[in-house]
């Protein structure tokens, strides 16, 4: 019955107040067919570790602890917008469409998670935010492909925002600032986790959470990211 109510509410608050696109603001769905249609995507030939455009000279940018990383297309244009309304904007009903794009990209890459696991947010961000976009992501995506879903990560300290920082910044922000949920090593213990976040620039903060993954017996770690922000090429 309450389930029933809360549909027909959903319905009438959609007739009198229609979704937009968050990209374009075309009213209709959250993310319309022609902004979906050009989603910002690396060119091909990518590569097969860290999805990034595979050029000349190309060297892989991603953390040891990685095995590999996935990654939809680079952060900018759509990208940009989505993430934002989702993270700063409280559209979190955005992350159903953002982690279908996601899961067909798994698909596509043919990576076959055992568990899929999102990049926590400290205690402190989750109550001023009132939710994990990670974590929507993660449980879409998990949805979407019949994966298990486990949020087992915690983040025991608040760390900087990480926006305007260098690598090596980056990197130290993030030492030590995570950890396993008590009493959860046996649910990543010999599986391959798909690790979510929305975005990913050097892969300092999915770096550190595959290495407190790996320290409890994770098989491989596969970072998964809706969009990467490339830091400049240091001269």
């Amino acid at each position: 019955m309450l389930d029933r109510l809360q549909r027909m509410g959903n319905v009438l608050l959609d007739l009198l107040f229609p979704p937009r696109c968050v990209v374009c603001r075309a009213v209709g769905t959250l993310l319309c067919p022609a902004c979906l249609a050009q989603w910002p995507r690396f060119p091909e030939p990518r590569c097969a570790r860290c999805d990034e455009p595979f050029t000349p000279g190309h060297r892989c940018s991603i953390p040891a602890s990685l095995d590999r990383l996935l990654v939809v297309g680079p952060h900018r244009g759509s990208a940009r917008r989505a993430v934002h309304a989702l993270k700063y904007g409280g559209q979190r009903a955005v992350a159903v469409p953002l982690g279908h794009l996601m899961a067909a990209h798994m698909l596509a890459a043919r990576v076959q998670p055992g568990i899929i696991v999102p990049v926590p947010l400290h205690s402190q961000r989750l109550a001023e935010r009132g939710y994990n976009q990670a974590a929507l992501l993660a449980q879409v995506v998990a949805r979407a492909t019949g994966s298990p879903y486990a949020d087992v990560l915690q983040r025991t300290r608040e760390t900087p925002p990480q926006v305007g920082c260098g690598r090596r910044e980056r990197l130290l922000n993030v030492a030590d600032a995570f950890a396993l949920s008590h009493g959860d090593t046996a649910v990543v213990q010999g599986r391959v986790v798909l690790l979510v976040d929305d975005v990913c620039t050097t892969g300092a903060t999915m770096g550190a959470c595959a290495h407190v993954l790996r320290e409890h017996g994770a098989a491989a770690v596969i970072g998964f990211a809706l969009s990467r922000a490339l830091l400049p090429a240091v001269k």
